[in-house]
């Protein structure tokens, strides 16, 4: 399958040099956790642990179509480095390579790793899986992209309700409308723009990452969504205040 390497935002080499340069300045560590067909998965952490302060999750890219989160990433953390300094992070820039690469939502094997993220069957996930043994997280973000989006909108995960997706609906405005559709993926959407659930619902699936992440690491997840055929910049920096107000919001109330 033909690569993309002068289509920027599909560029893994050069997401991961922007990467590798944002550990050098703040103090991370990146590392390669698995290599399939040819790709070198990297995740991030911080080098020191900061007791006391609270610890975040971040992730892009488990779906290659959705170059708008995995750039939203990067813009985020170019630009935030002092967060990146007093937090404690773990940071997965990009979860399928091969689908950024290609411009395609599954992997090599034709899977959506986001209906996989329970099954350690699947090598990458159990790599995935492996590094976030013991860990625990006050807020998981995970960063998508909707082809069918309106707008931008938020699955909030918790253990009870928050306000924290009705200040992200806020903020985000200035750079894209919310979505107002009222059934996104086959399930109501009663206020417009976000859906809060609880970890504890039955009738939450298995196999997406913010769930796995909820029912075993994390105190809050958040997914982020923006809607990829808007433009690209306003995708992007939608998602750069996504990800800025969620942590403003978890530093104040944790």
């Amino acid at each position: 399958m033909p690569q993309l390497p002068l289509h920027s935002a599909h560029h893994y080499p050069g997401l991961m040099r922007r990467w590798r340069a944002v550990a050098r300045l703040h103090g991370l560590i990146l590392r390669r956790y698995f290599v399939e067909n040819g790709f070198n998965h990297y995740w991030l952490e911080t080098r020191r642990k900061k007791v006391g302060e609270p610890s975040f999750y971040l992730s892009a890219g488990i779906h290659g179509d959705e170059a708008g989160a995995t750039e939203g990433a990067i813009a985020w953390a170019e630009e935030n480095g002092s967060l990146l300094e007093q937090a404690n992070w773990t940071i997965f820039p990009c979860l399928n390579p091969f689908g950024l690469t290609n411009n395609l939502r599954v992997n090599a094997e034709g899977r959506d790793l986001n209906r996989e993220c329970h099954n350690p069957e699947v090598p990458m996930i159990r790599a995935w899986q492996n590094l976030l043994t013991g860990r625990k997280y006050d807020l998981a973000m995970c960063l998508h992209e909707d082809y069918d989006a309106q707008g931008f909108y938020i699955y909030e995960l918790a253990e009870r309700p928050l306000s924290l997706s009705m200040e992200l609906l806020a903020a985000a405005r200035r750079f894209l409308p919310a979505d107002v559709r009222r059934k996104i993926d086959d399930r109501p959407f009663r206020a417009r723009g976000f859906m809060q659930r609880h970890f504890l619902d039955p009738s939450l699936p298995d196999g997406p990452e913010s769930i796995y992440l909820g029912k075993n690491h994390a105190s809050v997840c958040l997914t982020l969504e923006t809607p990829s055929e808007f433009d690209l910049d306003r995708r992007i920096r939608t998602q750069v205040q996504l990800i800025r107000k969620s942590c403003d919001w978890i530093r104040r109330n944790s």
